[in-house]
């Protein structure tokens, strides 16, 4: 089975979406699938270590009339050469590609993984009014299947996407690796006392990820001398976040910007929390899970198909900062309870969120299509 994924063709963006995708790129080549990938990074380090010999990325462009039709042209004669079935796309962007392949190939299979609910969002600009009209006639009219990554997700798309096929496939994660000795420059570097409750945010610093509402709880707590942030991430909010760590004098952040490796900022925490508001699925919260890590976040979209409230973590209501520092402190302090979320968090995670099963999932989805062929 030969397998053609899209992902993020024009989109200048390597976050979660993009992660579980290359993960279930080399999934599938591991498991005697020939999977290839089309990307559009401008950061592919973590890809380029990863997967050098099982994929090609391609800069590409939807805007520029003349890179579009060399792209086309680039994928087309690929999808010939290498007599590819199924081409599964991840971004709206790439459903122009692989819609205009269908007309040209009309015996390719198509599927495509809704990420989040910013697609159902209504756009101010002509010219992305348009992409979005022709990629949702596409998507219930050329597409064999629309997978989402949760059931809010899929409770977003009603009235929009009328496709006959969907289902929900949640995302799952590989096992992320770290190093003692790494782990140890990280503390000295960052002055980190492992004595303290160590929590990590992790994320792009802007958006829906809601710096606010961490800068405030950091704020509200900057006198529980026994409580640590690490902040792991880049985006505009970076100089905000280093702007009121000095005018405020939060000693209990430390601000340690983009880290490739981040399993070992998991193996350092003791907790990990989210404040994202509208965020489709939540990556780190899982990956938090497959350290034994209990999480928090908002009790909105995907976290509350992760977090089982007062079992693995807490979910809060959105924007309650003061019940939000009512938990943080309560999982410091009660023993007791950090152990059983512990526990609990890790035993979520090999239920429900293993690389295995996200896997697995998405083998027989494309059997279901190459075997009718």
């Amino acid at each position: 089975m030969k397998v053609l994924h899209f992902s993020g063709i024009a989109s200048n963006f390597f976050g979660g979406a993009s992660r579980y995708i290359e993960e279930l790129i080399m999934y599938l080549n591991v498991n005697g699938l020939e999977a290839y990938l089309i990307h559009d990074y401008r950061d592919v380090y973590y890809m380029e270590n990863h997967l050098s010999n099982i994929f090609f990325k391609r800069e590409l462009s939807t805007f520029n009339i003349i890179k579009f039709s060399l792209n086309l042209y680039f994928i087309y004669n690929f999808v010939k050469i290498n007599n590819i079935k199924l081409i599964h796309t991840n971004h709206r962007n790439d459903i122009i590609y692989a819609s205009i392949i269908k007309l040209l190939i009309p015996k390719i299979i198509l599927i495509h993984t809704i990420h989040g609910k910013q697609v159902f969002n209504e756009e101010k600009k002509l010219h992305y009014r348009i992409i979005r009209i022709f990629s949702f006639f596409s998507l219930n009219h050329l597409y064999s299947e629309i997978v989402y990554i949760t059931n809010s997700v899929f409770n977003s798309s009603k009235g929009v996407i009328y496709n006959k096929n969907q289902q929900v496939i949640l995302n799952g994660t590989g096992k992320l690796r770290f190093c003692d000795s790494y782990c140890a420059k990280l503390i000295e570097k960052y002055n980190i006392n492992q004595e303290k409750f160590i929590i990590s945010w992790i994320g792009y610093l802007g958006g829906c990820k809601r710096i606010d509402i961490l800068l405030n709880i950091c704020k509200s707590l900057k006198y529980e001398k026994n409580i640590i942030f690490l902040v792991i991430g880049i985006g505009e909010g970076y100089k905000q976040i280093q702007s009121e760590m000095e005018e405020f004098e939060l000693e209990n952040i430390r601000l340690l910007g983009s880290q490739k490796s981040i399993g070992n900022i998991y193996k350092i925490s003791n907790a990990v929390i989210s404040t994202a508001i509208g965020e489709g699925f939540g990556r780190t919260l899982t990956e938090a899970m497959s350290f034994s890590l209990p999480t928090i976040a908002f009790n909105t979209d995907g976290p509350t198909e992760i977090i089982i409230n007062n079992y693995n973590g807490f979910l809060v209501e959105p924007e309650n900062i003061e019940d939000y520092i009512i938990r943080i402190i309560e999982l410091k302090n009660n023993k007791k309870l950090y152990k059983l979320m512990c526990d609990n968090a890790k035993k979520i995670f090999e239920e429900r969120f293993t690389i295995e099963r996200f896997g697995n999932e998405h083998v027989e989805l494309y059997n279901k299509y190459i075997e009718k062929k």
